[in-house]
């Protein structure tokens, strides 16, 4: 009986991890037209300690984006509509104390980490094409650091750390 009530609660706590790191109210559809829908999203990130520990190593992260459209069915799976995974990467050097954010062909310096997260912080925008038939749709934004990319040491020594998921978010179009 103790172990039934044990594992419940290791059950319990770990849906409470996961949907603490969902969240509903941040993204926000800008202009919906006859062939596109334009979304604003906000991340509202605050950075980990563990993961600023990595950071001032100088040890370089990189970071995937991840963006599902779904169309929802009452009985079968659920149909993936849209997918796709854009890289980011940031990087601390130590000798002139500078960090970077490189975003696709762009590349970002930044004096302080604080700076450094208020950019990611900022709104985002996303463009969906061919959203006529937007019934039933939910868009899922993940942003997660990519573990494969880190040092090997690293990767062994971390076992599922939370810092890995930025951000999830979920709207219904």
């Amino acid at each position: 009986m103790m172990v039934y009530i044990l594992k419940s609660l290791v059950k319990i706590s770990l849906a409470w991890l996961v949907f603490s790191n969902i969240s509903y109210a941040d993204i926000i559809v800008d202009e919906q037209n006859i062939d596109s829908t334009k979304i604003k999203y906000f991340l509202d990130y605050e950075l980990d300690n563990d993961l600023k520990k990595i950071i001032d190593k100088g040890i370089s992260i990189q970071i995937l984006e991840t963006i599902i459209v779904k169309r929802k069915n009452k009985y079968f799976f659920d149909n993936v509509v849209f997918k796709r995974t854009k890289k980011f990467k940031i990087e601390y050097h130590p000798l002139i104390k500078k960090f970077y954010f490189f975003e696709e062909n762009e590349k970002f310096s930044f004096a302080e980490l604080n700076k450094l997260v208020s950019y990611i912080n900022k709104p985002w925008y996303l463009t969906l094409e061919n959203t006529k038939d937007s019934r039933n749709k939910e868009i899922t934004i993940t942003w997660e650091v990519d573990q494969k990319n880190l040092p090997k040491s690293l990767q062994l020594s971390l076992k599922k750390p939370k810092w890995t998921i930025i951000k999830s978010l979920r709207h219904n179009l």
